[in-house]
């Protein structure tokens, strides 16, 4: 890719963009229905939906990832690996807070502080997000996707912490 070219020139660049922007939006999404699961609104078909669908892409995405860090190097490698360690102890913090409480879906009441690494973490994403978005301002297409890369990584890693901590 060149370096002042736009992302959707060619077939190739486009497919990153594609994969990664449904992948950011279900990694979002993903953590949002998490967060309001206790919502009278909530709907836990559509939340089971959209974990699945996270789930099941995850595969395709991982292998993108790695034939991005091959193809677009060091610039964004750096920030795909320094943004994803950056939340790990978010996950960590989630992994030790569900194995003490378990609360997913079905329970009432639960500690005021069972909610605090999820909005974090969520906050984080939203950051990731707006950080992602001056890497575009700059035409830094590499920076851009590592952060993208990292926010639906981070979310993966979050996500296994939140239920081997709910399941333990």
């Amino acid at each position: 890719m060149a370096e002042d070219s736009f992302p959707l020139d060619s077939f190739e660049d486009r497919k990153y963009l594609v994969l990664i922007g449904i992948g950011s939006f279900l990694a979002l999404a993903t953590i949002f229905l998490i967060m309001n699961r206790r919502s009278v609104h909530f709907n836990e078909e559509f939340g089971v939906l959209v974990l699945s669908t996270f789930f099941i892409l995850s595969p395709i995405i991982f292998i993108s990832a790695i034939i991005a860090i091959f193809k677009f190097g060091r610039e964004f490698y750096n920030t795909f690996f320094l943004t994803s360690l950056i939340s790990w102890p978010v996950s960590v913090w989630e992994y030790t807070n569900q194995s003490r409480n378990a609360c997913m879906f079905w329970c009432g009441s639960s500690p005021p502080a069972d909610q605090t690494p999820i909005i974090i973490f969520f906050s984080f994403q939203i950051i990731l997000l707006i950080y992602a978005n001056s890497w575009l301002m700059k035409e830094n297409w590499k920076n851009k996707y590592g952060i993208l890369y990292a926010l639906w990584f981070s979310t993966f890693v979050y996500l296994i912490a939140y239920f081997v901590g709910f399941f333990s």
